[in-house]
């Protein structure tokens, strides 16, 4: 039987993940609030986007121990954002497709 060994996460990272985790938080809050002096759309949803990203790797790398896993748990958890992204380019590749509106603007 082989041998396995598991990290063991300091509570300091952790808490530092917090932190930055709330920085991001008040970050995208700020990026909403900037909607307000009608900036292009597309800038804002590149912020957020870019915001969200930050989030998102915070969380898989520290929470989900993906940081400290073996080169295999890195390939499945690519493969899962790399289907992500295949999902996210098809939905918004059809509805900037549809005819009926322009995109990045409200109907009313």
């Amino acid at each position: 039987m082989s041998e396995q060994h598991h990290h063991i996460v300091s509570p300091k990272t952790y808490f530092i993940n917090l932190i930055v985790l709330m920085i991001l938080m008040l970050l995208t809050i700020a990026a909403g609030r900037l909607e307000v002096f009608h900036f292009n759309p597309a800038i804002n949803l590149i912020i957020a986007l870019t915001i969200a990203f930050a989030k998102m790797m915070c969380i898989i790398l520290i929470f989900m121990h993906v940081r400290w896993s073996s080169k295999l748990t890195w390939v499945f958890a690519g493969a899962g954002f790399f289907w992500f992204l295949i999902m996210i380019v098809i939905t918004f590749t059809d509805y900037l497709t549809r005819g009926w509106h322009s995109p990045f603007t409200t109907p009313f």
